[in-house]
This record gives structure tokens, C-alpha cells and sequence, in this order.
């Protein structure tokens, strides 16, 4: 159902002014001697006809409504009134919210029957925050690493977030859709190569690298030797020490870990634990389709009508 709804004013001191609400209800339009001021609106009918109503017997009491007309002082008053009336309409529809990203703290404005406020928290723990990476990964460093290994802990992490993330009250829109499939991949691709790490930290079958497929020569190199074993492993951990020593701003340090782990009797577990987290474990993350950010951040501003820096923390 239309609801047409149109006043107008002549005025000695602006010329002709007209206020009016299109058919649809989605226009708010102010006109000053031909120049229009547009408010694009998305309000119930109730919340128009509400709106006027109460601007229609704001007019009235205060004797400013005749014919159609303003004289003299009314014009303070129809002025007050136009800026009374603006605010209530807006303000109707609009919402604030206070986020933050690395450096600051803002407060936002956003249009509330586009979009909801838990759609927009549930799209800010999307693109700002880590809740939905695994984080049980197998990055082992030390012996002592091994004991946090629980393959019944990742799979609980894993369905969890993944019936988070299904279940997460996100904007309604394909880019919104899309931003969440992403996620989802990442840590489906996540999962399933930590699985296979996970057995072969935990398990004799070493094998099981193989079955992640990219045909890759760090891979198949830093395989290859935890198949093999012996003097391979061994070889291959010392090759792995010196790479990582020519990055490190301590070289010395590295090789005296290696050294002291080298000449324990538990040499060739140390060397494993350093050839599946540094050497084939760090190879194969790089096949993992990580989550960008930086994309969904842009659409993340879009979300907002305006925003504020309240504080920033850079020196």
C-alpha cells in the first residue's frame, strides 16, 4: 500500500519550499527555491505516517499551519521544525557501533533495516579476528610439543568452527556468502593436512605424508627423508640447520641446538620433530588457501554510513 505524502510552503524569505515522501516511502526530499536536499529512507509505514502525524500536530498547535502558508516569525519556527523532523526520521533507522582494529578504536554509524547489529558484530569477528583459523595445528617445537598432540582435541576444534562459522548471522549478500566459504575452505584445508601431520608425529606410518599431493621438491626432499630415516634424516636435518642459520640473526644458536640435540641419544626423534615443523610441515602450509582480510575489510567499511576515530595508539 502507497503512502503519498506531500506539504507544501510558500515562503517571503526562502521562495518555495517543499518537503514530501515519495510513494514509496524510501525518499525524504527538501526543496529550497528549486534545489533539492534528498534523505533516502527505508522506515515502515508506521514509522512515516507516525512521523508526520506527530509533525502535523507539532504544526498546529504551535499556529504555524495557515493555508498552506508562513508569514513573518513562523518562518524561526517552520525552520525548527524542519530540523526537528529530520533527526526523527533518521534516527529511526540508524545505530552505532564501536569496533576496533590493530592501532585504533572507532565508532560508527550504519542503517539498521539494511543491515543488523548482530550482522554487523558477527561481521567484524569475521575479517578482524583469529576464532575461526585452527589453532591446534602441529607445530611441535620440542620433544615436550609432542604431549599437546590430541588428534580427539583438533577434530573437536575443527567441528566446532566450522558449525560456528555455518551458523554465523553474517550480511545477507553473495560477497558476505563468499567471505564465509572462504574461511570454511581454510580450514577444511587446515584440518586435513594437519590430520596427516598429526599421524605422522604421533604414529610409526610416515608414509602418511604421501598423501598430501602437491608434487613439490621440498616436500618430496624433506619426505623422503623422514621415510627413509638413518643417516637421510640425519642428513636432511643438518642441510635444514644451515638454511635456517643463514636466516637467523643469531647463527650460533641455531647451531648449538643442533649440536646438543645432534649428540643426544634421542637424536633421531629431535631430527624428526625439526624436519616435519620446520622443514615439511612449513612447505606445505604454503598450498593452504589462507583467508585475506583485506578485501573483506574494505567491504566491512562499506557496511557503515560514517565512521569516527574515538582513539589511536601510534606513537
Amino acid at each position: 500500500m502507497s503512502v503519498p505524502i506531500a506539504i507544501g510552503i510558500e515562503s517571503p524569505f526562502l521562495g518555495d519550499v517543499y518537503f514530501a515522501l515519495n510513494q514509496s516511502c524510501s525518499t525524504f526530499i527538501v526543496s529550497v527555491n528549486q534545489l533539492k536536499f534528498y534523505f533516502f529512507l527505508q522506515l515502515s509505514h508506521h514509522q512515516v505516517l507516525n512521523g508526520f502525524s506527530q509533525y502535523l500536530s507539532l504544526a498546529r498547535h504551535t499556529g504555524i499551519f495557515v493555508k498552506n502558508k508562513f508569514t513573518g516569525n513562523n518562518m524561526k519556527t517552520f525552520a525548527t521544525l524542519i530540523f526537528l523532523l529530520l533527526p526523527f526520521i533518521v534516527k529511526a533507522q540508524t545505530a552505532t557501533f564501536n569496533w576496533s582494529d590493530e592501532t585504533c578504536e572507532y565508532e560508527s554509524l550504519f542503517d539498521s533495516t539494511k543491515t543488523t547489529r548482530q550482522q554487523i558484530k558477527s561481521a567484524y569477528s569475521l575479517v578482524y579476528w583469529d576464532e575461526f583459523r585452527i589453532q591446534n595445528t602441529p607445530s611441535v617445537h620440542g620433544s615436550e610439543g609432542l604431549q599437546r598432540l590430541n588428534m580427539d582435541t583438533l577434530k573437536n576444534e575443527y567441528i566446532e568452527k566450522k558449525h560456528k562459522l555455518l551458523n554465523l548471522q553474517i550480511p545477507d549478500n553473495k560477497v558476505w556468502e563468499g567471505f564465509r566459504n572462504e574461511h570454511l575452505n581454510e580450514i577444511e584445508q587446515l584440518y586435513k593436512l594437519s590430520l596427516i601431520t598429526y599421524n605422522a608425529f604421533l604414529t610409526d606410518e610416515i608414509e602418511v605424508l604421501k598423501q598430501f599431493k602437491p608434487n613439490d621438491p621440498c616436500l618430496t626432499y624433506y619426505s623422503n627423508a623422514l621415510i627413509n630415516g638413518g643417516d637421510s634424516l640425519l642428513s636432511a636435518w643438518e642441510h635444514l640447520t644451515k638454511i635456517q642459520s643463514e636466516k637467523n640473526g643469531n647463527p650460533e644458536n641455531i647451531w648449538s641446538k643442533y649440536h646438543e640435540q645432534r649428540n643426544s641419544e634421542n637424536k633421531f626423534l629431535y631430527g624428526k620433530i625439526e624436519l616435519l615443523t620446520f622443514g615439511w610441515w612449513n612447505c606445505a602450509i604454503d598450498y593452504v588457501e589462507y583467508f585475506d582480510n583485506q578485501k573483506a575489510i574494505k567491504e566491512f567499511e562499506k557496511l557503515f554510513i560514517s565512521t569516527r576515530e574515538i582513539y589511536c595508539d601510534i606513537p
